[in-house]
C-alpha cells in the first residue's frame, strides 16, 4: 500500500490511496491525451479538416480533468460544515 493511516491504538488501517489507484489515475489520463494528440496529428498528415467532433473531444477531456481535480481537492481539503440559510434549516431535522 502506498499510504496507511494509524489509529490511536497504533493499529494500521487500510489505505484509501493505493499504488494501483495512483497508477490508474496517472496512466489513463496520459493515454487519453496521447490519443487526442495522435488524432490531431493524423488529421494534419491526411490534410483533413478538423471538425466539431475533434474539438468536442478536447473539450470533454479538459472538463473531465477539471472535474477530477475538483474531486481530489475536495477530498484532501474538506470544507468546514456548511450552515443552511434560515428557510432551509428545517431540513436538518428531518
Amino acid at each position: 500500500m502506498l499510504f496507511s493511516r494509524q489509529n490511536a491504538g497504533s493499529e494500521k488501517s487500510p489505505a484509501l490511496i493505493t499504488t494501483g489507484l495512483v497508477v490508474v489515475a496517472v496512466v489513463f489520463p496520459l493515454l487519453s491525451l496521447v490519443s487526442i494528440i495522435l488524432r490531431f496529428y493524423a488529421r494534419r498528415q491526411s490534410r483533413a479538416k478538423l471538425l466539431s467532433d475533434d474539438w468536442w473531444m478536447v473539450a470533454a477531456w479538459v472538463c473531465d480533468e477539471k472535474e477530477k481535480d475538483q474531486l481530489l481537492t475536495a477530498w484532501f481539503n474538506p470544507t468546514p460544515h456548511i450552515e443552511f440559510p434560515i428557510p432551509f434549516s428545517f431540513l436538518m431535522n428531518i
